[in-house]
């Protein structure tokens, strides 16, 4: 089915238009040769009815029962002021680098413990690393790290390297003979001072009722990706090459790795996988104990299966490569789920190939908007266009979070959007203590003030969204459309007391026209309810010139659900053409 009004008269002679099924979700595809960006106002597209406008759609989803209902509510923020973080003296820029929620200390029943990476560098080019600590509940900082140095030129674009951390257990020293001190690994790759390059652990395992860090000595690897791995701290380094341009360029292509499991010991084995296509990783999962799925920067992708120390290694050149950047891989019983430079997002699900799985929208809708030039990041020992900040992906339930807002339902294959971007555009998601609770953190706030992290929590709906239709094409292309009222089933599920939807018709150049007054839901019944709007003005053109806008909201329960909506039209002359 297109996108395409259609339906009998009634007895006023308006024939009607039923859109009763959002399960398509998000339409915003805009590429096309020598053209990029975002259209304002896009035109028809060959998408089923109920399709939504991506420039216009926020804080909804799909409802599996049918109709369009809130997604959940963003229900606290937090500054980087209440991680005790501020903008530093004389700094050059500021970024914020890295999310992660150690979900051990604090109260359990809603405590949760977010770190945060604070670093900037200042005007005489010197570098600087502070990591935090936030308990949520109650609200309490504490400063975790701190370390300065590496001084390079002003106006060098060298932000800190931050990996996307994880947890794991290490035992302080030697082999594994008990289980180990839980702790969060995080590198970081800025140059400081006599230290270089920093593996953390956090807490210290030797001591892990302070506020501090462990750092473990990697040798002659540079700092690198890290990820975890049959209870292996794993690195990527900067494995530098000269060739052909003299200069030492990394290709993030070894792997070193503690040994024995749950240790800090660091052999430097600089392990090669996949030689054939030596252009580094741009995403590595682990998909179980005995497989490590890494994705190639070029070349498809590699499946390390055993042990580490003498794997079986298998070549899978038909899986999507990543281009050259690296992000946060996700997984969920469909598979693995990444994005590819400038082509999209992607699921591998064990195969010998990887799929598509958002030929709807942009495939670049995975860059934040927020600020864009911190994360196309260049600078010493960065490859042309390589950004380490690539993308990012969590599993929430059912849903997988990509970065900059965006939400795939792996139920409908629909895509939806969390948040405004024009708010606050995420990079980061990690997982609540309780799976309800995601928290979200961009990596640079416009001012101390700016939210740092938001809490957004599945049990509660938000307040307020926005859905609008693609344009709307008439069954007859050549005739003139008059749009005459528009009628909406909806109903008040949380018996808000000030629940309201607002109808607006968007014509051709983006102005929305309200159609009637905003509508006040009983409070009284979690019954369907209907309401009709009239256009109040004589819409004369084609119908595709027009988008359908939905504004739902309420006080504080949760907007309403809209189950359907039928738009009365009248079809008028035949346009003339030439």
């Amino acid at each position: 089915m297109t996108n395409t009004a259609t339906g009998p008269e009634d007895q006023r002679g308006y024939q009607s238009l039923l859109i009763n099924d959002f399960s398509p979700g998000i339409f915003s595809s805009s590429w096309t040769v020598g053209i990029e960006g975002a259209a304002e106002s896009p035109g028809p597209f060959p998408a089923p009815l109920g399709a939504a406008d991506g420039n216009h759609t926020v804080g909804c989803m799909n409802l599996l029962t049918g109709g369009l209902g809130p997604l959940p509510a963003m229900t606290q923020s937090h500054t980087p002021a209440d991680f005790g973080m501020g903008t530093p003296v004389g700094s050059t820029q500021s970024q914020y680098l890295c999310l992660f929620n150690t979900a051990q200390n604090g109260d359990f029943t809603g405590g949760n413990e977010l770190l945060t990476v604070q670093s900037w560098t200042d005007s005489g080019g010197t570098n600087h690393v502070y990591l935090q600590s936030l308990l949520w509940s109650p609200p309490s900082a504490h400063t975790v790290y701190t370390g300065s140095g590496g001084a390079f030129p002003v106006g060098v674009d060298w932000p800190d390297f931050c990996c996307y951390p994880f947890a794991t257990r290490v035992v302080p020293s030697g082999p594994a003979t008990v289980p180990g001190t839980p702790v969060i690994a995080l590198a970081i790759g800025n140059q400081l001072g006599s230290i270089g390059y920093a593996l953390l652990l956090y807490p210290d395992p030797a001591n892990p009722t302070v506020y501090g860090t462990r750092t473990i000595p990697t040798g002659a690897d540079a700092m690198g990706f890290t990820f975890g791995h049959q209870g292996r701290i794993c690195m990527l380094p900067f494995d530098t090459t000269s060739w052909p341009t003299g200069a030492d360029v990394p290709t993030f292509d070894l792997l070193s790795y503690t040994d024995p499991s749950n240790t800090e010991t660091w052999p430097v084995q600089d392990e090669v996988f996949g030689p054939e296509n030596p252009y580094g990783y741009g995403g590595i999962t682990s998909v179980s104990a005995g497989e490590l799925f890494m994705i190639k920067c070029r070349g498809g992708a590699v499946i390390v299966q055993g042990d580490l120390n003498n794997p079986t290694v298998t070549a899978l050149p038909a899986v999507k490569s990543t281009g050259p950047m690296y992000g946060q891989v996700a997984s969920d019983p469909s598979g693995s789920f990444y994005c590819a430079q400038d082509e999209g997002a992607w699921v591998w699900n064990g195969g010998n190939a990887s799929t598509k799985i958002s030929v709807q929208i942009d495939d670049d809708f995975y860059v934040i908007s927020r600020p864009l030039p911190q994360l196309r990041l260049a600078g010493p020992g960065i490859p042309s266009g390589f950004s380490t900040y690539g993308y990012f992906v969590q599993r929430w339930g059912s849903w997988m979070l990509f970065s900059n807002n965006w939400l795939y339902n792996n139920q409908s294959g629909s895509w939806w959007r969390l948040y405004d971007p024009s708010v606050a555009s995420f990079f980061y998601y990690t997982i609540g203590y309780h799976p309800q609770i995601m928290y979200a953190g961009v990596p640079w706030p416009l001012t101390d003030a700016t939210p740092l992290v938001y809490q957004f929590d599945r049990t509660k709906p938000a307040n307020s969204y926005t859905w609008q239709s693609l344009a709307i094409r008439p069954s007859a292309k050549d005739r003139l459309i008059d749009a005459r009222e528009v009628t909406v089933r909806a109903a008040n599920v949380t018996l808000d007391a000030n629940a309201t939807i607002a109808v607006y018709l968007v014509d051709g150049n983006a102005n929305a026209h309200q159609c009637g007054q905003t509508w006040t839901l009983s409070a009284t019944t979690r019954e369907v309810q209907s309401q009709s709007f009239n256009t109040g003005r004589n819409t004369t053109g084609s119908l595709e010139a027009l988008r359908l806008r939905l504004v739902a909201s309420a006080t504080s329960a949760g907007a309403p659900v809209v189950y359907d909506v039928v738009v009365g039209y009248r079809t008028r002359e035949r346009i003339v053409t030439t």
